[in-house]
């Protein structure tokens, strides 16, 4: 039996190790940088994506102190969160038409584009970009004026002719109300709210000031408790 048992294993041997002609063998998988162009393309994707959800946390903030009318984009990425046209900030005794102040502070930087030598397509991708850095900076100084402070980190991009400061933290009255984390989560669910509360052919909505739904997304995280600010009874700031 001993004799039998080695042949049977001296032929399990010789089998494993024999390489046969009509046996496929896999090449080595082998990880590669990617590309300055696939690069590139990831960079852009991920700076829009954090202009995405800044826009939404400002939203959401805003949502406290103001009604906000919005529209979502004629197309919708699969690959990042959407960024919406901010059409107007209605406060209780103010209709502050933010498409008129945008058209206003980018008056030019189009015909511009076009006298360096862009063609039509690029001139007008450098005019939305213009006006997406305006509108955020604009709703962070809103904020500012409503009391909160921001800490913010500067967008790496050495090609980008406007800069954006990313939200990092929220503060209110000193006190720590938003965090790192809850940006990016917060400002992820608002953003996907946003875009579900329109159609394709009901594309324009209004967020009510004291949004219930939008409050509740910056209560999505049982470590974390926001400030009271985020209480619909503690609203005593007016602007």
């Amino acid at each position: 039996m001993c004799a039998d048992s080695f042949e049977v294993s001296n032929s399990f041997s010789h089998s494993e190790n024999s390489i046969h002609e009509d046996t496929p063998t896999k090449s080595p998988v082998i990880a590669t940088s990617p590309t300055r162009r696939e690069k590139h393309t990831l960079d852009t994707r991920h700076i829009k994506n954090r202009k995405c959800i800044q826009e939404a946390v400002l939203i959401g903030i805003l949502s406290r102190h103001c009604s906000i009318v919005y529209e979502r984009p004629k197309k919708r990425s699969s690959l990042t969160h959407q960024l919406f046209k901010i059409k107007a900030l209605i406060f209780d005794n103010e209709y502050f038409n933010v498409e008129e102040f945008l058209e206003r502070q980018t008056r030019g930087v189009y015909e511009n584009a076009i006298e360096t030598g862009l063609n039509k397509k690029n001139a007008t991708r450098r005019l939305e970009n213009e006006k997406v850095v305006i509108l955020l900076d604009f709703l962070v100084d809103i904020c500012l004026n409503l009391g909160y402070f921001f800490e913010t980190t500067r967008m790496r991009n050495p090609l980008a002719r406007t800069k954006v400061d990313f939200v990092e933290a929220v503060y209110y009255k000193g006190k720590l109300v938003i965090d790192d984390e809850l940006v990016k989560k917060a400002g992820s669910l608002i953003s996907t709210h946003l875009f579900s509360l329109t159609t394709a052919s009901e594309k324009e909505c209004t967020v009510q000031k004291g949004d219930e739904n939008i409050k509740s997304f910056f209560y999505r995280r049982p470590v974390f408790k926001p400030s009271p600010i985020f209480n619909a009874n503690n609203m005593s700031i007016t602007i």
